[in-house]
């Protein structure tokens, strides 16, 4: 997963391009739309699950990461973080020296003592400290993806919902100003070309790309 500033075009490329998208069939565009994309003009990652909400992705990878058993590992250290790390299948939890809370998770679905990888619900430390400060504090709100050498964030942003005909797209939520837009519901045009996804509202576009990874 990126993360990185912003884009700019020629106009020979763009009316060559602008022939390439909404081509296709855009009926199973409800389903093309779900995963990971990460956008230039915005400088983030952005996830639309099944269950129509959207979420703001961050990776934290480079960072930290933990392993299989829960144990947090820091980039450039190799200090051993395995007494201040404790999973029991349901919540993790790294507090260093009993007094410094970094982050308590816990697991979403069933509990798996085998594995630690999976999504969570952030639940307290540092990093939902962090979290409610830039966005407020609902709860259940903010998310992480523990895989191998993977840790990622989440925040949900806001539902969204694609109509009938798969043309258009409505967003809808408190927390739209990332995407240029206020709160309540805004509509866009949807249309695809080839890993490319693009918004358009009021003549405002917003472009992504397929995380890799990701089937189209």
């Amino acid at each position: 997963m990126r993360t990185a500033p912003r884009f700019a075009a020629a106009m020979l490329a763009a009316a060559l391009c602008s022939g390439l998208w909404g081509c296709t069939d855009s009926t199973g565009n409800a389903e093309k739309i779900i995963g990971s994309w990460y956008s230039d003009d915005i400088g983030s990652a952005f996830c639309f699950r099944e269950d129509g909400r959207l979420y703001l992705q961050t990776d934290i990878s480079d960072t930290m990461t933990f392993d299989g058993q829960g144990v947090a590992h820091m980039t450039g250290s190799d200090m051993d973080y395995s007494s201040y790390c404790s999973y029991d299948g349901s919540t993790l939890s790294f507090v260093i020296e009993d007094t410094v809370e970094m982050l308590t998770i816990s697991r979403r679905g069933e509990p798996d003592p085998d594995s630690a990888y999976g999504e969570y619900d952030v639940t307290g430390g540092i990093m939902l400290d962090t979290f409610s400060e830039e966005f407020g504090g609902a709860e259940g709100r903010y998310g992480v993806v523990l895989s191998e050498g993977s840790f990622v964030a989440e925040v949900d942003m806001c539902s969204y919902t694609i109509s009938e005909n798969g043309k258009k797209m409505t967003l809808s939520g408190e927390e739209l100003s990332v995407f240029g837009t206020g709160s309540g519901d805004t509509v866009y045009d949807i249309s695809f070309s080839g890993d490319k996804l693009r918004l358009e509202s009021s003549g405002k576009k917003l472009e992504f790309t397929r995380n890799a990874g990701q089937d189209d």
